[in-house]
């Protein structure tokens, strides 16, 4: 096997270092922002009451009487397993427990009103086992994006509120894999980061007591990552090329574009939500390594839009001060089967949702919401690392949401 052809097979699996298994919502996005919400499905972008709403919809915060303040975490506990085609042997990627913060407050005063919010909307992470069949794809991947987010808030008339402002977010990112050097092996570790500007535009509008509408607009964020690619256990034949030194990349995370509805009865709400996400953005990625000698990459990925459908019933005063919550949601897979790996095993989802939340005293409630993650399968079809993967996780947010 030539110098080349062993840079060239790892090099273009980078290609897919920021893509591991979502295990929220569609691409690599984190759909689990707020206990609430979670509760009944994510069917949140027309709930008004909801905790997370910096979120789903900050035009929300229009339609607080002064204050608003949200604020919680969420534990995520998922299982992914690559099945290798003939044999059926299966091979379980280690995903450790991970918690994801969330704070929202909002001010309203007259007819205007302020909001930030503070939310982890993308990530994932996963590990593979250093002596399984595909380590020299992938053995670890990590990816987070932390966003602050403000908005001005506008409530022209009664029954109508608009949201606007900008986004901040910053990322991190790290990729592990082995290097098959025909009688030796090596590895590369890399790391890198970036930040983004986004905007968001979001309306509640109420045309009747028990009708609300919501629609929010979170714009795609350009991130230009930089880092540091870490080679180790090279062999001196490849050391010219396959060395220590500075890396670039670049990715463009999608629009988020959902549209809700919440109707209100003398004790429940119903809701239901629309989410459309620009992951055609996603067309090919490429790494540009600083020195001349080592050759870089560009891997096309051919990622397409996708929709998830949400919808949650919440039963108010169930038992005295306690409102329960169920939902459900279908989250379609925007990856091609035949760009699957194990650094990106996508699928549809199907995530039912079970949920409650508990008054302490007037203004003051703590929410629990609870979801499990049906993996619907994938199975790669192209060039790919070969095989069908299997994955579910688990759900668990809690948060307290204070409306004096």
């Amino acid at each position: 096997m030539s110098d080349n052809t062993v840079l060239g097979s790892w090099f273009l699996v980078l290609a897919g270092l920021l893509y591991a298994q979502p295990a929220l919502a569609a691409g690599f996005a984190i759909g689990e922002q707020g206990a609430g919400a979670r509760g009944v499905g994510g069917a949140a972008t027309a709930r008004a009451d909801l905790g997370g709403a910096g979120f789903h919809n900050p035009a929300a915060f229009g339609f607080a009487d002064s204050l608003m303040i949200s604020a919680g975490v969420s534990g995520l506990a998922p299982s992914v397993a690559h099945v290798q085609p003939g044999s059926g042997e299966q091979t379980g990627a280690q995903t450790d427990l991970s918690t994801i913060p969330y704070g929202h407050v909002g001010y309203r005063f007259g007819d205007f009103g302020v909001g930030l919010s503070f939310d982890v909307p993308f990530g994932s992470g996963l590990s593979w086992p250093k002596d399984w069949r595909g380590r020299f794809e992938i053995t670890s991947i990590e990816l987070q994006v932390f966003e602050v987010a403000g908005v001005v808030v506008w409530r022209p008339i009664d029954e109508l509120s608009i949201a606007a402002g900008p986004r901040l977010g910053r990322s991190t990112v790290g990729y592990g894999r082995q290097i098959d050097a025909v009688d030796t092996e090596g590895s590369v570790q890399l790391a890198g980061d970036a930040t983004g500007l986004g905007a968001q535009l979001a309306l509640m509008y109420r045309p009747l007591d028990e009708l609300t509408l919501g629609l929010s607009w979170r714009s795609r964020m350009h991130l230009d990552f930089s880092g540091w690619a870490n080679f180790e256990d090279v062999p001196i034949e490849l050391q010219q090329k396959a060395h220590d030194q500075y890396v670039t990349t670049e990715l463009t995370l999608p629009d988020r574009i959902a549209l809700g509805a919440a109707w209100a009865f003398d004790d429940a709400i119903a809701s239901v939500d629309v989410t459309y996400w620009t992951w055609s953005t996603f067309q090919e990625f490429g790494i540009d390594f600083a020195h001349d000698q080592t050759p870089d990459v560009t891997q096309p990925r051919n990622w397409n839009d996708s929709i998830t459908l949400a919808a949650g019933w919440e039963q108010k005063g169930w038992v005295e001060d306690l409102d329960l919550r169920v939902g459900l949601a279908f989250d379609m897979a925007p990856s091609p089967s035949n760009t699957l790996s194990p650094s990106s095993p996508d699928g549809n989802r199907l995530i039912p949702s079970l949920g409650a939340g508990y008054t302490v005293v007037d203004g003051l409630q703590v929410d629990v919401g609870y979801g499990h993650v049906v993996f619907m399968g994938a199975e790669a079809s192209g060039d790919a690392f070969p095989g069908s993967y299997d994955a579910s996780a688990e759900l668990l947010s809690l948060g307290v949401t204070y409306r004096p």
